[in-house]
C-alpha cells in the first residue's frame, strides 16, 4: 500500500507521521518500522530492498520515507529515479509512506507517484484562518482566540515557530493570556515590521514612535532599517497600482503577494502622496550614508534622523 503525504509546514507532516508510527506499534511490533529520514544516509540499494522485501512472517510493514518527492528539482533525482522502477513490486502487507512539504509537482516521478499511490493527503495551513483553526481545535480551553491571533501576528503566521513557543508555555501555565505572551514571546522581526508599517499606515505616530523604541530592543537599527525600506517598497507598490485602478487579482499576480494577498484590500488614513514622501526621505538618509554627507557617527544618531522623518511625515498639522 502507498500513501502520499504533501504538506506545507514542517510540524504537521511530524504529527502526521508520529501518529502513523504510533497506532502502528500498537498493533505490531516497533521492529516493523522502517523510517529513513535522510536518504542521504541510506545506499540505494538498501532503500530498494526495504521497499520490496516483505517482513518475517507476513506480518505488515511500515516503511516511511521523509523528502520523497523531493522539492528540488536536482535532489534525489537518482533515487526516484530508482523508485520508480520498484513501485509496481511493493508487496500487499508493506505499507509505504511517502512524505514532503512543498514537492515540486512538475517532475516525472511525482506524477507517477501519485498515478501509483492508493492514498493522497494534502494538507496546506498557508492562510491565517487554518492556522486560527488549527490552533483553536489543539488548544481547546487553554488560549483564547485572541491571543491565538495575538501570537500568529508575533510569529508572522509561521505555525512550527508557533506551536513551539505555546509548548514551552503550557509547561508551567495552565492557560495562557496577553500578559504572559508579552512577558515571554519576542516578535519575530518581519512581523514588527509588518505591525510598525500597519502603524504608519493608520497615520498613528504615537505607535509609530513608541514602537520604533520597541523594536529596537531586539533588534540592529541597520537591520531594521533595510527590512523597513524592503517592507514599505512592497507597500508602496501595492498603493501605486490600486491608485492606477489595476485589478487586486492582476496586483496580487504581479507582486507575487501569495498568501499577503489580503494587503491589497487594505485601506488605509495615510494617502499615497504621504507614504511615498516618507519613503522617498528614507531612500535619501541611505544616500547621505554613502555619500558621507550625514552629520551623525554612531547608531543613536542614525535613529535620531529615522525619527526626525517620521515626525516630519506623520505630524497631523
Amino acid at each position: 500500500m502507498i500513501n502520499l503525504f504533501i504538506w506545507d509546514d514542517n510540524f504537521l507532516i511530524k504529527e502526521k507521521i508520529f501518529s502513523w508510527k504510533k497506532i502502528f506499534k500498537q498493533k505490531y511490533w516497533e521492529l516493523n518500522i522502517i523510517h529513513i529520514k535522510n536518504t542521504w544516509d541510506f545506499q540505494i540499494s538498501q532503500i530498494s530492498w526495504d521497499l520490496i522485501t516483505p517482513w518475517f512472517m507476513g506480518e505488515k510493514k511500515l516503511i516511511i520515507i521523509d523528502d520523497i518527492p523531493s522539492n528540488s528539482k536536482n535532489k534525489n533525482n537518482i533515487l526516484e529515479e530508482e523508485i520508480i522502477k520498484f513501485l509496481d513490486k511493493i508487496p500487499e502487507n508493506n505499507i509505504v509512506i511517502f512524505n514532503s512539504i512543498n514537492p515540486d509537482k512538475r517532475t516525472k516521478f511525482f506524477k507517477i507517484l501519485k498515478e501509483k499511490s492508493d492514498k493522497i493527503e494534502e494538507f496546506y495551513i498557508n492562510s491565517p484562518e487554518k492556522i486560527i483553526n488549527f490552533l483553536e481545535k489543539k488548544y481547546a480551553k487553554k488560549i483564547s482566540k485572541t491571543w491565538i491571533l495575538e501570537i500568529i501576528k508575533y510569529k508572522n503566521n509561521n505555525l512550527s515557530k508557533i506551536i513551539l513557543e505555546l509548548e514551552k508555555l503550557f509547561i508551567t501555565n495552565d492557560f495562557i493570556d496577553e500578559k504572559i505572551i508579552k512577558e515571554n514571546i519576542v516578535p519575530e522581526l518581519d512581523e514588527s515590521i509588518f505591525v510598525f508599517i500597519e502603524n504608519i499606515l493608520a497615520w498613528k505616530l504615537d505607535l509609530v514612535l513608541k514602537n520604533f523604541k520597541i523594536i529596537l530592543n531586539f533588534s540592529n537599527i541597520y537591520q531594521f532599517y533595510n527590512w523597513l525600506l524592503a517592507n514599505l517598497r512592497n507597500t508602496i507598490f501595492i498603493q501605486k497600482l490600486k491608485k492606477l485602478k489595476i485589478p487586486k487579482s492582476e496586483i496580487v499576480e504581479k507582486l507575487k503577494l501569495w498568501n499577503k494577498a489580503f494587503l491589497v484590500s487594505k485601506n488605509y488614513n495615510l494617502s499615497y502622496e504621504k507614504l511615498e514622501k516618507l519613503y522617498i526621505d528614507l531612500i535619501n538618509l541611505e544616500e547621505k550614508m554613502k555619500t558621507w554627507n550625514m552629520v551623525w557617527t554612531n547608531q543613536e544618531d542614525f535613529i535620531f534622523e529615522i525619527e526626525k522623518i517620521f515626525i516630519k511625515n506623520l505630524k497631523k498639522q
